[in-house]
């Protein structure tokens, strides 16, 4: 009988391949490839952050520091850890009106501007100039339904696209009869409002001037294109921040 041979009784001879040794230069490649991965990834978590950090407003014991100047400004963080950025800057009164007071909300470095009429042609008219929590055209548009919260509607128009201050804005009047809140308070029979809201660079974030006239007869009221012109005349007092 023939003797089997050690292949034919299933055994198999197998050959460690020889491991390949990187060059110096491969190395040195490996190494400078894994660096610069490092630093690409570093640059983009946080060079925005640093970025952002330089344009960040200054805050001294919790008020941003404006230096007199009359700022409108958007806090982009939280109320913990606030970060404040300006949205624009307003430049005086508008011909007719001399600044009165400025309000704030629970956040006191956003502040509102407001004005009264200082000549006999705006006597019985105010205007304010604030930062809104919302795109142009959906305060805009969310305005006029919004009003019932301060009377009566009895005249709407209907919200239109302009530009103002460089910007996308949109516009919109109308009038309402105050409600009577039994505090004492005289009122007027009826109140023309206008607002144009301005696009900001942050995402619904805009800046609203809201312009209103006290009125003792709907007769009374400016016609739609006075109330624009008499808005886009606050505008023109008002120069929106680059982000």
């Amino acid at each position: 009988m023939a003797k089997k041979s050690a292949r034919s009784k299933g055994y198999r001879k197998y050959y460690k391949k020889k491991e390949t040794e990187l060059t110096p230069k491969q190395k040195k490649w490996l190494l400078w490839g894994s660096l610069a991965a490092i630093i690409i990834i570093l640059l983009i978590v946080f060079v925005p952050r640093i970025v952002e950090s330089t344009k960040l407003l200054k805050v001294k014991d919790g008020v941003v520091q404006m230096n007199g100047n009359h700022w409108l400004i958007t806090n982009q963080g939280t109320r913990s850890k606030p970060k404040y950025h300006k949205l624009a800057e307003v430049d005086g009164a508008a011909t007719g009106f001399e600044e009165t007071d400025s309000s704030s909300g629970i956040d006191t470095n956003i502040v509102a501007y407001l004005y009264n009429g200082s000549d006999e042609a705006h006597a019985d008219m105010q205007y304010s100039v604030q930062t809104a929590s919302s795109n142009a055209q959906e305060g805009a548009e969310n305005y006029i339904s919004r009003i019932v919260m301060l009377g009566e509607p009895t005249q709407s128009g209907e919200v239109q696209p302009t530009t103002a201050c460089g910007r996308d804005a949109w516009q919109v009047v109308g009038i309402y009869a105050p409600t009577d809140m039994g505090d004492g308070v005289e009122r007027p029979a009826f109140t023309q409002t206008g607002v144009l809201y301005v696009e900001s660079t942050f995402p619904d974030i805009s800046v609203v001037l809201n312009v209103t006239k006290d009125l003792q007869s709907e007769e009374d009221a400016l016609s739609e294109e006075e109330m624009f012109a008499l808005l886009h005349e606050v505008a023109e007092t008002v120069t929106m921040a680059e982000r």
